[in-house]
C-alpha cells in the first residue's frame, strides 16, 4: 500500500566530474598522456642516432600537445558501446552504456600494460635493468717528442702524469706506463696496440718545447671504430705546462662519459708542484727507475733527492724516494737497506703529511715495512702475511684505483692462492705487458695445479724483453723438469732461450747446463761447458762458480769422484775469494754452496769421516741453520752427509737426534715447496728401508728429482747401501732410469722446439 502523502524527491544532477567519468573522458586523459610520454621516450632514444634535426622533436611534442584536448572533445562527445564508438546524444544525467563482455576489460588492460612499459623504462633509464657496465680501458701512450732529443722525458713525463691524474678516477681503468711505454715508435697501428693492451681508447699526442714555448697535440681514439672521440692543440708558454694537464685530464673524463665524486674532480687538477725544476727532476728520475738497471737506481736517486730540495713540499717526489731505495738495495747497489731504512721512512710519512689523498704515499710506506721484512730474512720464502702492509697497499687502490703496483703488492700478501690469482689478474689487466705481473701469474695457475695455463702465462713474460725474461725462461724450464714425461722439453726450452739469447748470458747458458744435467746428458753438458770456456775465457765469479760446480756434477755422474773433488775444491777456493772470506765459515747456502760437499764425500768413502767433519766445520759453523736444505746437484746435502760422519765416528745418538728433527722440519714445509729426494735419504740413512723406498716412490710420482742420478754411487753407508740394494728399490730405480733415458734420445734427436712454439714465445721472428 502506498503512502498516499509521499513526495517523490527531485532529480541530483551529476557534478562535473561524474560526468567526465560516465563520458570516459578522464580514461581516455590519463590513456592519451601516458601514450604521449611513451612516444616521447621513444623518439628521444631514436631520433638521436639517425641525427635527425632538433626541430622534429619540437614538432612531436607540440603535435602531442595539440592533440590532447582534440582527445578529451571526441572523449566527450563520442561514447564507446555495445555496438562501438556513435555520438552521443543522450541528456546530460543519463547513464551511458555500459560495454559488456572481454571488451570491458580493455582499457584496464591497455591502461594497465602502458604503466609497465613505463615503469621499465624508468628503470632502464635508471640503469637498475642492465648489468653494470665496465669501466672505460685508457692506454694513454708516450707522447711524441718533436724538440731536443736528450729531453724526451720532458714527453714522457707528460703521458706519466696523465695516467697518474687519471688513475686516480674509480670509473676508469687506466694502463701502467711500463705496459704503454714499449710501444714507442712501434710503427704499430692503433688497433693493434689496443689490441695488445686490452685497452678501449688510445690517447697519443705530441709535444715541441722551444725557448719559453709549448705545444702540445693530443687525440683520443676509439680502439674499436678508430674514430676521434676528442682532439686538441695547445700552444702556451712553458711554464703552463700544469695547466694543459689539468685540462686534458678533464677532457678525457668529459669524453669517456664518466660520473666524477667531487674529490676526483679535485684530483684531476691537483698539482703535486708547480715549479718546473722539481717537476723535470722527478720526470727524470722516473724514467730512470723504468731501466730497472744498478745505473737507473743510483741515477733515479740523485734525480729523486733533487726535486725535494728544490720543492720541499713536492710529496710526489718524496713517495717515490722509498722504491728507488727498496729497488736499490734489491739489485745490489753499494747501500744496503738497513742503511737508508730511516731515510726512506722519513720519506714515505712526509709524502702522506704532504699529501693524504696520495695512494702512492702509501705505496711507499708499504715499500719501507717490505724493506725491514726483507732485511730481517723474512722473505726469502712464500711472503708473510703482514696486516700493516695489507692496510697500506688496500688504503692506496682505494685512492688510486689504477695503481698496478699497488694491486701487485695486495697479490703478494693475498692470504690464499685464489685471492692472490684475483688480484694479479688486477695486476695485468693494469699492466698487461709488465714480465714480473705476467710471470707471476703463471707461478700462481701452476699452484693451483692448472700446469697448461701456468705455462701460457711464463710464455708470455718470456717475450715480454729483450734478452729473453730470464725469470720466466727458468720457470718454463723448471716447470717441465718437474714433470716425469717433462725432461726433454726443459731441455728444448733451455736451448732455445739460450740460442735466442745474442748476448748469451751466463743466466741462459746455466739454465741450459742444468736442463742437460737432469737429463743425465752429460757429454752434451761437458760440450757446451768447452765452447764456453773457449768464447768467454774471463767470466765473472758467478759464472766461474757455475763452471766449477757443472764440472763437480758430471765428474760424479761419471763416478770420477777423484776428480770432482778436485774441481770443488777450487770451487772453494773460488768462492772465498768472491765472498772475500780467505778463512773461516762461509755461512752460506744455496746449490752453489751445496757443491761444497764433494769434498766431504770423497773423505767419506775413503773411510775419514772424522776428517769430514773437520772439513764441514771450517765451512758452516751451524748446518743446523742452513737455509738450503734440498737435495742438490751432489745428491747429498750437508746435514745429510755430516749425519753419515756421525754415525761413523760413534756419535750415533746425535746423528739420529739431527735426521728425526730434519725430518719434522720438512713435514711443516708449505705444498709449494720441494723436499726433493731428503726424506728419502734420511729413512735410507736411519736404516728404514721400506719407509725409504715409499718416500722414494713419492718423489718419483711428484717428480720432485733433483739429482737423482747420484743415487747410484750412494753407498756412504751401510745402511744407505742396504736400501739401495733393495730389490724393490732397484725395481723403481730402474723404471726412473728407463724413463730418462728415453726422453733423452728423444732429445738428442730433435733438440729444437717446435717452430710455431719458439714465435708464439717470441724466441724467433
Amino acid at each position: 500500500m502506498s503512502d498516499r502523502n509521499h513526495t517523490p524527491e527531485p532529480r541530483r544532477h551529476a557534478s562535473f566530474w561524474e560526468q567526465l567519468r560516465r563520458r570516459g573522458v578522464l580514461r581516455v586523459a590519463i590513456s592519451y598522456a601516458v601514450i604521449a610520454w611513451l612516444l616521447l621516450q621513444i623518439g628521444d632514444v631514436v631520433l638521436e642516432p639517425l641525427d635527425a634535426p632538433d626541430w622534429v622533436m619540437r614538432a612531436l611534442i607540440l603535435l602531442l600537445a595539440v592533440g590532447f584536448p582534440i582527445a578529451i572533445l571526441l572523449a566527450w562527445f563520442l561514447e564507446l558501446g555495445p555496438s562501438g564508438i556513435s555520438v552521443d546524444r543522450l541528456p546530460q544525467d543519463a547513464e551511458r552504456p555500459k560495454v559488456v563482455g572481454r571488451r570491458k576489460f580493455a582499457d584496464v588492460i591497455i591502461i594497465g600494460v602502458l604503466l609497465a612499459v613505463i615503469v621499465l623504462l624508468l628503470l632502464r633509464q635508471e640503469g637498475m635493468l642492465e648489468p653494470e657496465a665496465e669501466p672505460p680501458v685508457i692506454a694513454v701512450l708516450p707522447f711524441t717528442d718533436l724538440g731536443a732529443s736528450e729531453q724526451s722525458y720532458y714527453a714522457d713525463g707528460l703521458s706519466d702524469t696523465l695516467i697518474h691524474k687519471l688513475g686516480q678516477v674509480s670509473g676508469l681503468v687506466v694502463l701502467a706506463s711500463s705496459s704503454t711505454f714499449q710501444f714507442r715508435g712501434s710503427g704499430q697501428t692503433l688497433s693493434e696496440v689496443a689490441g695488445k693492451l686490452g685497452a678501449d681508447s688510445i690517447l697519443e699526442g705530441s709535444l715541441q718545447r722551444a725557448v719559453g714555448v709549448l705545444r702540445v697535440n693530443a687525440r683520443l681514439v676509439d680502439a674499436a671504430t678508430g674514430e676521434q672521440r676528442w682532439t686538441a692543440s695547445f700552444n702556451r708558454h712553458a711554464e703552463e705546462l700544469f695547466d694543459v694537464q689539468d685540462e686534458i685530464a678533464t677532457a678525457i673524463t668529459a669524453a669517456l662519459r664518466v660520473v666524477l665524486t667531487p674529490r676526483e674532480q679535485q684530483r684531476l687538477v691537483h698539482r703535486d708542484t708547480l715549479n718546473l725544476s722539481a717537476f723535470e727532476a722527478y720526470q727524470q728520475a722516473r724514467h730512470e727507475l723504468a731501466q730497472r738497471t744498478p745505473e737507473g737506481m743510483a741515477n733515479a736517486l740523485r734525480y729523486l733527492i733533487d726535486a725535494t730540495e728544490t720543492d720541499p713540499e713536492f710529496a710526489l717526489a718524496w713517495a717515490s724516494l722509498p722504491e728507488a731505495y727498496f729497488l736499490g738495495s734489491t739489485y745490489r747497489l753499494e747501500t744496503l737497506w738497513k742503511d737508508v731504512a730511516d731515510t726512506a721512512k722519513a720519506a714515505a710519512d712526509r709524502a702522506v703529511a704532504l699529501d693524504p689523498d696520495l695512494g702512492d704515499g702509501y705505496v711507499a710506506q708499504a715499500y719501507v715495512l717490505m724493506g725491514n721484512l726483507q732485511d730481517a730474512g723474512q722473505l726469502n720464502g712464500p711472503w708473510p702475511q703482514d696486516p700493516a702492509v695489507v692496510s697500506l697497499v688496500e688504503k692506496a687502490i682505494a685512492l688510486s684505483p689504477s695503481n698496478a703496483v699497488a694491486w701487485r703488492l695486495y697479490g703478494d700478501f693475498a692470504p690464499d692462492q685464489q685471492l692472490k690469482l684475483e688480484r694479479y689478474l688486477r695486476a695485468a689487466q693494469l699492466d698487461p705487458r709488465h714480465p714480473n705481473i705476467i710471470n707471476n701469474l703463471g707461478n700462481i695457475y701452476e699452484s693451483l695445479g692448472e700446469k697448461e695455463k701456468g705455462r701460457h702465462w711464463k710464455m708470455r713474460a718470456l717475450g715480454l724483453t729483450d734478452p729473453p725474461f730470464w725469470q720466466a725462461a727458468y720457470g718454463l724450464v723448471e716447470s717441465y723438469s718437474r714433470d716425469p714425461d717433462g725432461l726433454a722439453a726443459a731441455a728444448r726450452w733451455s736451448r732455445a732461450i739460450y740460442l735466442a739469447d745474442e748476448k748469451q748470458d751466463s743466466a741462459s747458458w746455466r739454465e741450459y747446463c742444468r736442463a742437460l744435467a737432469e737429463l743425465g746428458a752429460v757429454d752434451e753438458m761437458l760440450k757446451e761447458h768447452a765452447k764456453r770456456v773457449a768464447s768467454v775465457p774471463d767470466p765473472d765469479n758467478a759464472e766461474q762458480l757455475y763452471r766449477l760446480g757443472r764440472l763437480v756434477q758430471a765428474n760424479r755422474q761419471l763416478g770420477d769422484m777423484a776428480t770432482a773433488a778436485d774441481y770443488a775444491r777450487q770451487f772453494e777456493q773460488t768462492y772465498r775469494r768472491a765472498f772475500k772470506k780467505p778463512e773461516g765459515p762461509l755461512d752460506t747456502g744455496g746449490p752453489p754452496a751445496a757443491l761444497l760437499d764433494a769434498p766431504a764425500l770423497l773423505l767419506l768413502q775413503q773411510g775419514e769421516p772424522a776428517e769430514a767433519l773437520e772439513y764441514y766445520a771450517g765451512i758452516y759453523s751451524s748446518l743446523a741453520d742452513n737455509p738450503f736444505s734440498m737435495m742438490d746437484t751432489m745428491g747429498l746435502n750437508a746435514r745429510l752427509v755430516r749425519a753419515v760422519a756421525l754415525k761413523q765416528t760413534g756419535q750415533q745418538a746425535e746423528a739420529e737426534a739431527n735426521l728425526r728433527a730434519y725430518a719434522t722440519e720438512i713435514a711443516s714445509w708449505p705444498p709449494d715447496l720441494l723436499a726433493g729426494l731428503v726424506p728419502f735419504a734420511i729413512h735410507a740413512i736411519l736404516g728404514e728401508t721400506d719407509a725409504a723406498i715409499a718416500a722414494f716412490k713419492k718423489a718419483v710420482e711428484r717428480n720432485e728429482l733433483s739429482a737423482w742420478w747420484a743415487l747410484k754411487d750412494g753407498a756412504i753407508d751401510e745402511d744407505f747401501a742396504r736400501v739401495l740394494a733393495d730389490p724393490r728399490f732397484q725395481a723403481e730405480f730402474s723404471k726412473l732410469e728407463q724413463s730418462v733415458a728415453a726422453q733423452r734420445e728423444d732429445f738428442l734427436a730433435n733438440p729444437d722446439l717446435p717452430l710455431d712454439v719458439q714465435i708464439t714465445a717470441g724466441l724467433t721472428q
